[in-house]
């Protein structure tokens, strides 16, 4: 019960602290590219890169251990979860920008090739 209460209060804190969403025992499976993994703790979702740099000050200031999930590719999650960690997953409108053609965290490559290769 202890452990479910720190859960929502975390949860509570980070939805508090951005416009995106913040769940607590979100199932990983949910976002990884195989369907594996066990829940996260809390699990937010930034809605741009402002909420990005708040949650991870947020986490830095009070110690607690970030997963930046990304697209969800590349993830081998075990089934047990993560505990005492919180998952980012990066909204994708902090993909993709010009002029530079750099990439953000999470981007389909699919519409992002598109929009990189000639017309």
């Amino acid at each position: 019960m202890a452990m479910l209460m720190g859960q929502l209060q975390l949860q509570e804190r980070f939805q508090g602290l951005i416009k995106g969403q913040a769940l607590a025992e979100e199932p990983l499976a949910s976002h990884t590219y195989f369907r594996i993994g066990g829940p996260a703790e809390v699990m937010a979702f930034p809605a741009d890169l402002e909420d990005l740099k708040v949650l991870l000050k947020a986490a830095r200031d009070e110690a607690i251990p970030v997963l930046i999930l990304g697209g969800g590719s590349n993830m081998l999650v075990s089934d047990e979860g993560v505990r005492g960690s919180s998952s980012i997953s990066p909204a994708p409108s902090l993909g993709w920008r010009s002029p530079a053609n750099r990439s953000g965290a999470g981007p389909a490559y699919g519409p992002a090739a598109c929009w990189l290769s000639p017309q």
